[in-house]
């Protein structure tokens, strides 16, 4: 499990999911102990996951735990920014 935190940098978090092997085995991803996630933080690191590992294996190997709707909502925003 990997914890992110407030104010953890994005190249930093996106590098420990990216390397914790999600092509091959399921990640997940706490988000419990953030409080607020701008769409830009949100593109930089589950964007370019997504992009990186593909719909599929984006949607069955990440796992995010511990989000408010408002953090989800934001991260799907991110996502969809990343793809255009």
């Amino acid at each position: 499990m990997i914890k992110i935190k407030e104010g953890d940098d994005s190249w930093e978090t996106f590098e420990k999911i990216y390397y914790s092997s999600p092509k091959n085995e399921e990640v997940i991803v706490d988000l419990s102990e953030r409080e607020t996630m701008t769409t830009i933080w949100a593109k930089e690191v589950f964007g370019l996951l997504y992009y990186c590992l593909g719909k599929e294996t984006y949607n069955q190997n990440i796992k995010i735990i511990g989000a408010k709707e408002e953090i989800k909502q934001i991260i799907e925003i991110g996502i969809e920014k990343f793809l255009k």
